[in-house]
């Protein structure tokens, strides 16, 4: 069986977000983690490739260090490989790519 989550890294709720210069995006200064529901879904994952068998690999788009890093840590809760989408296409794009 394999099974596919997505993984998207998401400021900590103590993050204060600005808007930026030209007021088309956001600018988040400070630390970065998986979303709390996305690492829900990792461990729920986790549990049914035990349980069952298989690989799990988890997807995340975006780019640099901080979500290498948090990719790593949803491969160490037990996550077989991660995938991700780096592409000057998606940078400032919300879930829906608008």
């Amino acid at each position: 069986m394999k099974i596919g989550i997505c993984a998207k890294v998401t400021p900590t709720t103590d993050a204060r977000p600005k808007a930026s210069a030209d007021g088309g995006s956001f600018e988040v200064q400070g630390k970065v983690v998986v979303g709390p529901y996305d690492e829900f879904a990792g461990e729920e994952a986790v549990k049914t490739k035990e349980k069952a068998g298989g690989e799990l690999v988890v997807y995340s788009v975006g780019s640099g260090p901080d979500t290498v890093a948090q990719l790593r840590i949803v491969i160490a809760l037990g996550a077989d490989r991660a995938v991700l989408v780096d592409d000057a296409a998606t940078k400032n794009t919300d879930s829906l790519g608008g």
